[in-house]
């Protein structure tokens, strides 16, 4: 059986790949999918993550950061044909189930590429924007609209029993 750890972030402090690499083996995960948050949560960037999978392709699996509102379809085309496998999802300048956003998730079915979504708090040291960014924005209901329009989108849902 293949064990895969669906949802780690690499911090951008010393050693943390390395750390990270022998965390898995001595658990005996196989395989990581990895999200480039970027400085925004003090961690390596998508550019980053597409050197590590490129570097490392029997070991993890790029999880390309998009942010609904400040990311496009466009930007989901140049990722996939990067080698990223899937999406990570976080902090929308609106609901996850706003219309605005339906071109994302439209791509990411049309592509085949499961979308993992934030649904907690946000809880890491961040520096977040002066928007409004809102929990309630990333709550698992958002999501239900989104199966019922997409019934074809693979969706992971991250951190489904916290706070709510």
């Amino acid at each position: 059986m293949t064990l895969i750890d669906a949802h780690a972030h690499l911090l951008d402090v010393p050693n943390y790949l390395k750390n990270l690499l022998k965390t898995l083996d001595d658990c005996g995960i196989e395989k990581c999918c990895i999200s480039g948050l970027g400085e925004l949560f003090k961690c390596i960037d998508n550019e980053g993550i597409k050197q590590i999978i490129s570097k490392y392709p029997d070991r993890f699996i790029g999880a390309y950061f998009i942010r609904p509102g400040m990311s496009t379809p466009e930007e989901i085309d140049v990722a996939f044909s990067n080698g990223f496998k899937m999406l990570k999802v976080t902090i929308p300048t609106k609901p996850y189930d706003h219309p605005d956003f339906f071109s994302l998730w439209e791509k990411a079915q049309d592509l085949k590429l499961p979308i993992l979504f934030h649904t907690g708090i946000i809880t890491l040291p961040v520096k977040l924007p002066k928007e409004n960014i809102s929990s309630w924005f990333m709550h698992p209901m958002r999501l239900e609209p989104i199966t019922n329009a997409f019934p074809k989108l693979k969706i992971i849902i991250a951190h489904l029993g916290v706070h709510w």
